[in-house]
């Protein structure tokens, strides 16, 4: 099949919500030969990646996970680039379903008028337990996790908005399973063991926990983001054998790998 089953993930950034001169907030792009999905843009995600000289026209589709700040708000920043730069190709954003109505004020209360791009950006809407298609042999499954319970009980009247989802990627019939922001151990065995590619947050689980999952052997490899800079040495010391071994991966920014 050569190149047309291709798969690649780009990392953008692969560091924690503290702010690391060394590591960009978590994102990266999953791509095959037809299509390219950033997944997240936090705080200055159009700087990063004018520094990884990646082409804004290069990004066809972008999926927000959650709304912390250093998973959300660059995209409107970003969506600004794109005009600057005379971007013709439509984008497509995928949110959670509870989420598109606060997106599209956001948007407008941000001046991103539609009617003033030369570009359609179409808000896409995905449920949990249901498979979304972002093109043929390209689609995820996004199923709930506990990294926002911590508000459920708080001073909220609304908690529909509390969407933070982990997701099972397909792509080219091969299946990568991304933890994103977590709450804890468990919420890493959202999924079945049938994929061959883990991408795991590794700053809101115990690294025991972490060392656990990554035993079970589910996966051929294991990436790990979202990393504090002052946990770096310890996850290097905590799986240098399975490092080693090419099991355990602790990608920098910019880094590419062909699955």
């Amino acid at each position: 099949m050569g190149n047309e089953s291709q798969v690649k993930i780009k990392f953008i950034g692969t560091g924690s919500a503290k702010v690391n001169p060394k590591r960009f907030f978590t994102s990266f792009i999953l791509s095959n030969p037809t299509t390219n999905l950033l997944i997240d843009c936090g705080d200055g995600i159009s700087r990063r990646l004018a520094e990884l000289e990646i082409d804004l026209n290069f990004i066809d589709n972008i999926l927000i996970t959650h709304l912390h700040p250093d998973h959300f708000t660059g995209l409107a920043t970003l969506l600004v680039q794109m005009k600057l730069t005379n971007r013709e190709k439509n984008i497509n954003i995928f949110i959670h379903k509870n989420l598109v109505e606060f997106l599209e004020l956001f948007f407008e209360r941000v001046y991103l008028f539609k009617e003033r791009f030369p570009f359609e950006y179409e808000i896409i809407s995905y449920n949990f337990d249901d498979k979304t298609e972002i093109e043929n042999n390209f689609n995820f499954l996004a199923k709930p996790n506990s990294h926002l319970d911590k508000y459920s009980n708080s001073f909220l009247n609304n908690t529909d908005y509390l969407v933070s989802p982990s997701f099972l990627f397909e792509i080219n019939n091969k299946k990568i399973y991304y933890s994103s922001d977590v709450g804890k151990a468990e919420d890493l065995y959202l999924f079945n063991s049938d994929y061959k590619i883990s991408i795991s947050e590794t700053t809101h689980i115990n690294l025991q926990e972490l060392n656990f999952f990554i035993e079970k052997d589910f996966a051929e490899k294991y990436f790990l983001v979202h990393i504090e800079e002052k946990r770096e040495e310890l996850l290097k010391e905590n799986f240098r054998d399975k490092i080693l071994k090419g099991k355990v991966f602790i990608p920098n920014d910019g880094d590419e790998y062909l699955i």
